[in-house]
């Protein structure tokens, strides 16, 4: 039976006046022992504490309830002892415990920084958006549908990964043991009475065997180096190093059938180390695919060490399930599950990515080589080339990714730009990647609104390619303006908040405008015997201009322009009374004019030829 952790904050007031209806909606579904309110199943005189402790360890998945206020009340009470908002997202992440973060109206996912050190990792989750006015009911019934389809429906395997993570942490633990305890022993190799009966000396000889093995093991990777400059194969290998020494030349040969003999025994060794596991892993993979490795890793039963087994066992599973056990089994003191759930975001594994996607593989790239900083990946190699593979191919991807998405792109995704059109603004949206579906509002209005589908097929998608244009009134106020849009994977980004200044944007559009039309900016004519030169295009976006300076016959220019300032939003007006062309001389040959702008910017000299 699923079971539901509802969290909320009481003073973030659309949170708290929206938990009733989501409680009410998903114990209609689940039954009210599957979802957990406070309010609704805390008892009197009962320690809350406690309480909220034991809810959190039978818990399925935490639901945060996040209104508009609930960035702001963390970031003034998140820090303080008795926040139990903090207390309840703290307990869940320590049990390993999904959390899907709920937004409610205008909410958005608060960025890290909004939140105390403890929890800062949940401003990666993907939230969900849940109107709570009329599209209320729709949401919740959509919600609920994903929470059976993609969260509950796999509980049997999310089982199975808190396995795999407790499997990690008995890794861990027990790496630190030694050799001393990870021994085999071949019953062939002790004194008998003949009949196959143990001897009463036999206890001395596995105390002897016990030390010289023990031994091998300690030094095992420095052992293996030394047969790994040697070459070859060795003769009757018998001892850890020597039979993966064999397994890798066999395998580098071709020859499968004595590597995989080679790799049986060895693995009957409890090894404290990964790679063996990798490397047999990857041999009948090759062969037989990813159910034949797994039938192989099984095959195994509990010789070698099971926990190991398991970790190899995830790598084998398609991309979902892989990547889903690899976060349960993440520890800081674990590097190889980082490097190995970066994987399932690289390039290699995806093709196209969205930016979330790069953004994930570099932020596990990172933790991966700062876990190995800490002394957590070499302890899990026999074969230290191996790790070695490992640090170039994470600095390569780093930087490769540094190149596809520089963090300014990760910082600011979606940008705007303004022109000033007869009907009102235009803006243009940028977005750093491809998306399927753009919608936006203007933080006043309640509900978004799609941009319209353009006939243009995008080809990073397959799909139609959404417009990038908005349109706002000419006289529109200032006002933060939100976009969000679906990526490749149809998820949602955002709403990013862009700031609309109307002022701010005339100049800008104006400047824009001037810029991408410089040799327009004076134009010659010859009228009833006269010569003209005509100002009108600098007049018609003077908006942005401080002052006009213009030289006739000239290399710089010599005389100011007057004419009218305009601090108005909107293309400026040009009156019948204003200054538009002056009369020049008929042996004029060419102009130049040079702005400078109300930023304090100059133009550079432009040469107008008659």
């Amino acid at each position: 039976m699923a079971r539901i952790f509802l969290s909320y904050r009481r003073a973030d007031g659309v949170a708290a006046g929206a938990r009733t209806a989501i409680y009410q909606a998903l114990t209609k579904h689940y039954g009210t022992r599957s979802v957990f309110m406070d309010v609704e199943r805390l008892q009197l005189a009962q320690d809350f504490r406690a309480s909220l402790v034991q809810e959190l360890r039978e818990t399925d998945l935490m639901i945060v309830l996040i209104g508009p206020a609930w960035a702001p009340l963390m970031r003034e009470r998140g820090d303080s002892e008795n926040d139990f908002v903090r207390i309840e997202i703290e307990s869940a992440l320590a049990h390993d415990k999904p959390i899907m973060p709920l937004l409610l109206g205008d909410a958005v996912m608060p960025e890290a920084d909004e939140l105390p050190e403890s929890i800062k990792t949940i401003a990666f989750n993907h939230g969900v958006q849940l109107d709570t006015g009329r599209y209320f009911e729709a949401g919740m019934a959509k919600l609920i549908g994903d929470l059976d389809e993609h969260i509950f429906a796999s509980f049997a395997r999310t089982r199975k990964r808190r396995r795999l993570a407790t499997a990690v942490a008995a890794i861990v633990g027990l790496g630190a043991l030694g050799a001393g305890g990870w021994l085999y022993q071949d019953p062939e190799k002790l004194p008998s009475d003949g009949n196959g009966a143990v001897t009463e000396s036999a206890p001395a000889e596995i105390a002897r065997n016990t030390g010289r093995i023990a031994d091998s093991l300690e030094n095992i990777s420095e052992q293996f180096a030394a047969f790994g400059r040697a070459g070859g194969v060795i003769a009757d290998a018998r001892q850890p190093h020597e039979l993966y020494h064999n397994a890798i030349t066999y395998q580098e040969r071709g020859d499968v059938q004595n590597a995989r003999k080679a790799y049986a025994t060895l693995l009957t060794f409890k090894l404290d180390k990964l790679d063996p596991y990798l490397r047999f892993a990857a041999l009948v993979r090759a062969q037989e695919g990813p159910p034949g490795a797994q039938r192989a890793l099984r095959g195994l039963g509990q010789a070698g060490d099971p926990a190991l087994r398991d970790y190899a066992l995830a790598l084998q599973q398609p991309l979902a399930e892989r990547r889903a056990s690899l976060a349960y089994a993440l520890k800081p003191e674990f590097a190889p599950a980082h490097y190995h759930l970066a994987g399932t975001y690289s390039s290699v594994e995806l093709g196209r990515r969205t930016l979330a996607e790069i953004r994930r593989e570099t932020e596990l790239l990172n933790t991966f080589q700062r876990s190995d900083t800490a002394g957590h990946l070499l302890r899990w190699f026999i074969d230290q080339r191996l790790s070695s593979q490992w640090r170039d191919d994470a600095k390569q991807r780093l930087v490769a990714n540094r190149a596809r998405a520089p963090q300014a792109m990760f910082d600011a995704p979606v940008n705007m730009s303004w022109f000033k059109t007869n009907d009102g603004w235009m803006g243009n949206i940028q977005i750093a990647e491809a998306a399927t579906q753009i919608e936006w509002r203007t933080a006043d209005n309640t509900q978004f609104r799609a941009t319209l589908m353009t006939a243009n097929i995008d080809q990073r998608t397959g799909q139609p390619m959404p417009s990038l244009s908005v349109q706002l009134p000419t006289q529109q106020q200032a006002a933060d303006v939100l976009v969000r849009y679906r990526d490749l994977r149809d998820a949602w980004q955002g709403p990013y908040t862009l700031r609309f200044e109307p002022q701010a944007e005339a100049f800008a559009s104006d400047k824009r405008i001037l810029e991408m039309t410089s040799t327009s900016w004076l134009s010659f004519r010859d009228f009833d015997g006269k010569v003209l030169l005509y100002f009108t295009s600098l007049m018609t976006y003077r908006g942005a201009i401080q002052s006009i300076r213009y030289g006739l016959n000239a290399d710089a220019p010599t005389t100011e322009f007057t004419f009218p300032a305009w601090d108005k939003p909107g293309v400026a007006t040009i009156s019948a009374d204003m200054t538009r062309y002056l009369e020049i001389l008929a042996t004029t040959t060419h102009a130049v004019v040079q702005l400078q702008y109300k930023d304090g910017s100059q133009s550079e000299i432009v040469r107008i030829q008659r």
